[in-house]
């Protein structure tokens, strides 16, 4: 009798189709509909409430919303655009705006739906960090796409899934090339001749490899990090045995570079100047961390062949080139390489290498023939492409940002950050002039980190009234429509 009313109970479970309890059914960690909710079967009263309701199926839309933040967070976004996404993909939902809350963090989101009768709360761990910037251009497309072609929840969660699983555009050995490719670029914006840009690509390639290998052990990333900082770095020494380049010791200092922080510095910095300002610490703590880790790699090479840090600080990194358009072509260069290892789609490159043309050129001009200090000119260069990326950005559907980011990449002061922690490293060596040196590098590293940061967006702070005014009417309309297409 037990066993009958049991399975009597399960039949009559698997049957209902009770909207408002559904809450349990909000640990499906792949974000598939539970099996007994088929959509195709739904009649339109029941998908209507499902996104008319705010609470209607809220567990899915939960795990639909934490995994939007989790493919941002993991694949590089700042913590505004994280919250910007969600947030308008739970208006899309149903969830009005004013009845989400959440917290950001680099390797936690959580997130709350409440009013004065309900409230539901979940968690979300990050736990891998790369960068990708094509997955987040295509989350931010797919959050508009989901309102203009009135994506069902299961059809939003088919495209999201889509996205989070779906491999980088470039195999690991073109994107070793990539990584050649923008320390080569790097090479000869230091004042290199074209025979050390070649020996700079072929060691940090090999470097970038034995950084992979690493990854796919599932060493530690910092380990990691150090291998390959150092595989590039004592093969880079050799290279000067070949006496080809006039300029034999710059592969050196550039062939780490590919393993810069820069987009977490970067984004460090965004989460400063919009108030998040815990996500913003970790971040620059995990920075600081990754060029921790390139550093060491970077010193345990020059010890193992007996070269002293004072050698190595010493080698000039001021451009020798007088010729402007050779300059801008190791800018476009760097920024291409950096696009491929950012997962940039090809067809987009072009526009990259523009830029990194474009900023390259301007601070090299404001700074060697205007005379402004170094993060002026950073600063202009940054604002300058922004600006244009504003405009070319609606011209090609690809988020202004992502075009912006590997674009004024060339411009980070890599070098004058890991000669502050070699300097921290070797600090019982350093007399007074060695240490002021050392500090002057790490002051001038972050404010040209701050130039760069404040130029990518001050365009943005000026032209925000249009542009905000133009997304929200947008964004309003769409909404209208969408909503008003699922009532019944």
């Amino acid at each position: 009798m037990t066993e009958d009313y049991s399975e009597k109970t399960q039949k009559d479970k698997a049957q209902r189709r009770d909207w408002y309890d559904d809450w349990t059914m909000s640990g499906y960690a792949d974000s598939t509909p539970p099996p007994n909710l088929n959509p195709n079967k739904m009649t339109p009263a029941m998908m209507s409430d499902v996104m008319e309701n705010t609470y209607a199926k809220i567990g899915y839309k939960l795990n639909l919303l934490l995994t939007t933040g989790q493919v941002l967070m993991e694949n590089g976004a700042d913590t505004h655009r994280i919250m910007l996404t969600m947030i308008r993909v739970a208006e899309y939902m149903g969830i009005h705006w004013d009845k989400v809350n959440l917290h950001i963090a680099y390797t936690t989101l959580m997130l709350n739906v409440s009013d004065d009768d309900h409230s539901f709360t979940c968690f979300r761990k990050c736990r891998k960090h790369v960068m990708d910037l094509e997955a987040i251009a295509d989350i931010g497309r797919l959050s508009w796409h989901a309102l203009e072609d009135g994506y069902t929840l299961w059809q939003y969660d088919e495209a999201l899934q889509e996205i989070a699983n779906r491999g980088v555009c470039y195999s690991p050995v073109k994107m070793a090339i990539g990584a050649g490719i923008a320390t080569g670029g790097f090479c000869l914006l230091f004042g290199s001749d074209w025979m050390a840009f070649f020996f700079c690509l072929i060691c940090s390639a090999i470097g970038f490899m034995a950084r992979k290998l690493c990854d796919d052990l599932e060493i530690n990333k910092f380990i990691a990090i150090a291998v390959g900082s150092f595989t590039a770095t004592i093969l880079s020494y050799f290279t000067h045995l070949i006496p080809w380049s006039i300029t034999p010791w710059h592969p050196m200092i550039a062939c780490s570079l590919f393993l810069f922080p820069g987009i977490p510095l970067m984004n460090s910095i965004n989460d400063f100047l919009n108030e998040h300002i815990i996500s913003g610490i970790t971040r620059a703590m995990m920075g600081v961390l990754i060029a921790g880790g390139l550093t060491l790699g970077v010193v345990t090479a020059l010890e193992s062949v007996v070269l002293t840090n004072a050698f190595f600080s010493s080698i000039v990194i001021v451009p020798a080139h007088t010729n402007l358009f050779h300059y801008s072509i190791a800018g476009g260069l760097a920024a291409i390489g950096f696009a491929i290892i950012f997962n940039i789609p090809p067809k987009i490159l072009p526009y990259v290498a523009i830029g990194g043309m474009i900023s390259s050129t301007v601070r090299i001009v404001t700074t060697n023939i205007g005379g402004v200090s170094m993060p002026l000119g950073s600063f202009l260069g940054a604002g300058a492409v922004t600006i244009l990326a504003m405009i070319t950005a609606r011209h090609i559907q690809f988020p202004t940002r992502m075009l912006v980011i590997p674009s004024i990449i060339p411009m980070i002061p890599g070098v004058l950050l890991y000669r502050l922690l070699f300097a921290v490293i070797n600090i019982r060596d350093l007399n007074l002039d060695s240490l002021l040196n050392a500090l002057s590098n790490g002051v001038m590293a972050i404010l040209i980190l701050v130039g760069l940061a404040v130029g990518a967006s001050l365009p943005y702070i000026f032209a925000s009234k249009y542009l905000d005014k133009a997304k929200w009417n947008r964004y309003s309309c769409l909404l209208k429509q969408f909503h008003s297409h699922w009532k019944v």
